[in-house]
């Protein structure tokens, strides 16, 4: 583990809105709750229609079936994001002369330049919610004692940030370069 103070002096610090992480849990929390309920009620509909009708070549429950999957993904991806707004909380990432360091409750992620052993860019989705919840820009900084650390589109100049690691990171570590920035 590397001390802060090996790293040299601190050049600059990009932060994380992790608050964002909270908005879209309590907005993932109802929408989650009333596409399952309604899909319920539409399953218990359509199979109440279905049992005193005749028989067709088509599923009437297919729709109440996505529809219920739809919710229950909802609801699976809000308790994603509440895990990370309680994990995440006061997240930055500081760029030192020598070196990187993430913190966040519980956690310090300090490196050396020279530690890095990889940096894999995954463009994501470049819509306006995709840039809204963060998953327009995704990477993940691996060293070579095999600690890993993920910087995403929440992080305040992600593309930036991921630039300067990619620029420090030893060349023989196997960086991924990324694609074209997205279009804004």
């Amino acid at each position: 583990m590397v001390a802060e103070a090996e790293l040299g002096a601190a050049v600059t610090t990009y932060r994380t809105n992790n608050a964002r992480r909270g908005t879209i849990a309590v907005i993932l929390l109802p929408v989650g709750a009333v596409v399952t309920a309604g899909a319920v009620l539409l399953w218990i509909v359509t199979a109440e229609v279905a049992a005193h009708s005749t028989p067709s070549g088509a599923d009437p429950e297919l729709l109440p079936a996505a529809l219920l999957g739809l919710g229950i993904g909802a609801l699976l991806l809000e308790v994603v994001f509440l895990v990370a707004f309680h994990t995440h909380r006061n997240e930055s990432f500081t760029v030192y002369e020598n070196g990187l360091v993430n913190v966040r409750p519980g956690r310090v992620f300090a490196a050396r330049w020279g530690d890095i052993a990889s940096v894999a860019v995954h463009p994501g989705k470049d819509n306006a919610v995709s840039r809204w919840a963060g998953g327009d820009y995704y990477c993940l900084v691996t060293l070579t004692d095999g600690r890993k650390v993920a910087v995403n589109g929440l992080t305040e100049h992600a593309r930036q940030l991921i630039q300067l690691i990619q620029a420090h990171a030893p060349a023989s570590g196997g960086t991924d370069r990324p694609g074209p920035a997205p279009r804004r």
